[in-house]
């Protein structure tokens, strides 16, 4: 349809449509984006419009000449509450004096990229902005079909004359090293190890970092090749790494090989078995004032070996106490309740004037700390223990007080005939743990004290 509203046959005169007719675009350039620059229009739906829900901020604005245009780098931060996506854009501006009769567009859409931010994220973004013929070409007028190249820079003949000067510099070089060689039928062989030198001198001068992205095949590899070349001869080489680096590679793989080696079969502590867990589960559920270490003792007895950490670890995967507390008061809660009824007797050695050593049989009683010296001799025995023993039940008896309990140690002094003495007076005889000397505690520090004092 033309601009009068009539149907257009295309091609030809006599189409089904209307009559023939031609119709002519007068926009030029100002198509698009660059239509609403010229009219001053919003766009109802901008470029990335509809990629996130929450707005960005730019800052730090820079631009720095590079090779074959302009680097352009900026600051983009999340203001909004979401993550989103941003798809910055780089403008040209059109030059401050256009040449006459070439249209320019106010601004030029250069170069564009897409990122993704979290809120309150902020990421430097760099766009390379190509300068090339294709962006300084503008159309002229709006009826000529002919694009017209912008100024040249005034640099470009500087960057020519130093092109040349280093191809030059490179010709020279490469003529004297071809010149150099002392075998002419392998003159092809060394003009390739030329090329090849000068191809990674470029690589390394791009690529600093190329030694970073060699993979594991490739360092055996070169390796395997640097241990044919002599060591003063390798060092003098240009190579991607050197050959501290190479000798590293080499004892990691033997590190490596002896480390898969050590562990082949044996990948860590072995598992316990499930029939050891149930053991444990069980002691641990019928015996609920049983720790950790009563149920390793109980296991070891079982004949079953294993650490006590291996029995914690079950007790407290499966959520039961390692260390419950103990049913019933303490021995020293015990000791302090029944302190009016508990005796205490031992055998303490004491040395005579005379160089003698005597055994002294001494009690204390526990709620009035009254101590009694039964008897002392150089040799005792049985029959003379049993008779010292019938002596405080029989002083008590007197006073008008009555024993419940008497400690002694495992000394065998004290036999069963001397357990029966405060048995049929009806007190409970208690032996103390081996090697347990805190259990007679009170006896035990006077005796110490008994020593140093004389």
């Amino acid at each position: 349809m033309d601009a009068n509203g009539k149907y257009c046959a295309n091609p030809g005169p006599g189409g089904p449509f209307g009559a023939s007719c031609t119709t002519t675009y007068t926009e030029g350039i100002y198509v698009g984006y660059r239509r609403y620059d010229q009219q001053h229009l919003t766009p109802l739906y901008p470029f990335g419009y509809g990629l996130s829900c929450t707005h960005f901020g730019y800052s730090d604005l820079r631009a720095t000449a590079a090779r074959g245009g302009l680097n352009v780098a900026f600051r983009v931060t999340t203001t909004g509450t979401v993550t989103g996506d941003e798809v910055p854009q780089v403008y040209l501006d059109a030059p401050a004096s256009p040449p006459a009769g070439v249209a320019f567009d106010d601004r030029a859409l250069a170069v564009y990229g897409r990122i993704t931010l979290r809120p309150g994220q902020s990421q430097t973004v760099q766009l390379h902005v190509p300068v090339g013929a294709e962006n300084l070409c503008y159309l002229a007028g709006c009826t000529v079909d002919l694009w017209l190249l912008g100024p040249a820079p005034a640099r470009a003949w500087d960057d020519l004359r130093l092109v040349s000067l280093k191809l030059i510099f490179l010709i020279v070089t490469r003529a004297a090293s071809l010149l150099g060689l002392s075998r002419p039928e392998w003159w092809w062989k060394d003009a390739e190890i030329l090329m090849l030198r000068h191809q990674l001198a470029v690589a390394t001068r791009e690529r600093p970092r190329a030694h970073s992205r060699l993979t594991w095949p490739d360092r055996p590899w070169l390796g395997l090749l640097a241990g044919t070349v002599p060591a003063e001869r390798l060092a003098a080489m240009r190579l991607i790494v050197t050959p501290g680096t190479i000798v590293r590679w080499q004892r990691d793989i033997v590190r490596r090989r002896w480390a898969r080696l050590s562990r082949r079969g044996r990948s860590g502590r072995p598992a316990t078995h499930r029939k050891v867990r149930s053991v444990v589960l069980a002691l641990a559920r019928e015996n609920e004032s049983w720790g950790y270490r009563r149920i390793h003792g109980e296991l070891a007895g079982l004949g079953i070996t294993v650490a006590p950490s291996t029995v914690w670890q079950i007790l407290n995967s499966a959520g039961i106490n390692r260390a419950p507390p103990r049913d019933g008061p303490g021995w020293a809660e015990f000791l302090r309740s029944q302190a009016q009824g508990i005796l205490s007797l031992d055998f303490f050695t004491a040395g005579l004037l005379n160089g003698t050593k005597v055994y002294v049989l001494a009690v204390i009683e526990h709620g009035t700390r009254r101590i009694q010296i039964l008897g002392a001799t150089e040799h005792p025995v049985q029959s003379q223990v049993v008779q010292q023993a019938r002596n405080p039940p029989m002083d008590l008896e007197d006073a008008g007080t009555r024993a419940k309990f008497v400690l002694h140690d495992r000394d065998a002094s004290f036999s069963a005939t001397f357990d029966s003495v405060f048995q049929a007076a009806g007190i409970r005889v208690i032996r103390s743990a081996v090697q347990a000397p805190r259990m007679n505690s009170i006896m035990e520090r006077w005796i110490g004290n008994c020593g140093v004092s004389c």
